[in-house]
């Protein structure tokens, strides 16, 4: 470890409200880290739970706001605003590092030429259902890449530039100087992304660092929120790009490769799981292009 980096003050700024089911275990390993440089800042919006009493064990500042003034991109622009460090961390309240490596790991790609930002491969929880289990492996794969300005503009969706602040970095100056767009439901950090990209600088999908990150989601939560996710892409001039033609060919080999995976990991019992990971792919499609049709018809401009 080079003497720069012992002297970077990392600050981690976690957004978050009832979090008292996971806040315990996110902390307890945060204050295991073996990058010992940090601070914890928690945003808290509003929590009606044990989360703020269970925070009080751990040496964290506890900024609080009202919860009809949250908003992703406003608070961690709040965050940008009051963290002290040289590196900022974004971690949801709910993504538990998976080891003591996990913050190292993560700011590590910082130290490469013209990276501003980077972030961790997300693992599923266990007993969570094989269709959206295989839908993160395949988002968060084992093989490190580098994003750069011509991965923009991709014309299908796996071809677009990934970035997730549920667990990410961002050095200090880039994010004050370009910060999070605050008018967009969702998809702040992709669209933050693709100015960082525009601005000439590289992100680092860094799967050295890790998290345990799932939710359990009805079809009906998944449709929303799809659909909230295509509505906010209006806002990102590169997500309007992709073509229908390879949106399809992205489906279809989705659903095939999800399909087979459902089918490799129930026994003959529960092959209804292939049945529903149809179905899943296409509420979440469906859910996203409506949303995306909508968004179109009333763009936000910068």
């Amino acid at each position: 470890m080079t003497v720069e980096r012992l002297q970077s003050l990392v600050s981690i700024v976690i957004p978050g409200k009832n979090a008292e089911r996971s806040i315990d275990r996110v902390l307890r390993m945060i204050f295991q880290q073996s990058w010992s440089h940090f601070e914890v800042v928690f945003i808290d919006s509003g929590s009606i739970d044990r989360t703020l009493e269970i925070i009080k064990n751990y040496p964290v500042r506890v900024q609080q706001i009202r919860p009809e003034d949250f908003n992703h991109g406003c608070t961690r622009n709040m965050g940008v605003d009051i963290a002290k460090g040289d590196i900022l961390v974004y971690l949801n309240s709910d993504a538990i590092p998976y080891n003591k490596e996990w913050l190292e790991n993560l700011v590590r790609p910082l130290e490469q030429p013209r990276v501003a930002a980077s972030y961790s491969r997300q693992i599923p929880h266990s007993g969570l259902n094989p269709a959206d289990e295989y839908f993160i492996y395949r988002t968060y794969p084992e093989t490190p890449k580098i994003f750069e300005a011509n991965h923009l503009g991709g014309k299908s969706p796996d071809n677009f530039v990934l970035f997730s602040t549920v667990s990410a970095a961002i050095r200090g100056d880039v994010a004050k100087r370009l910060r999070f767009r605050d008018n967009i439901n969702l998809c702040e950090d992709q669209e933050l992304a693709c100015r960082i990209l525009r601005s000439g600088y590289r992100i680092a999908y860094q799967p050295e660092s890790i998290v345990i990150h799932s939710h359990k989601r009805t079809l009906l939560d998944l449709f929303h929120r799809y659909y909230e996710t295509g509505y906010s892409t209006r806002s990102i001039p590169e997500f309007r790009s992709y073509r229908v033609s390879e949106s399809v060919r992205y489906l279809r080999d989705l659903t095939r490769e999800t399909t087979c995976y459902v089918h490799r990991r129930v026994n003959h019992k529960q092959t209804y799981w292939c049945l529903y990971s149809i179905l899943h792919i296409l509420v979440k499609s469906l859910g996203f292009y409506i949303g995306r049709m909508r968004g179109l018809k009333n763009p936000v401009h910068n």
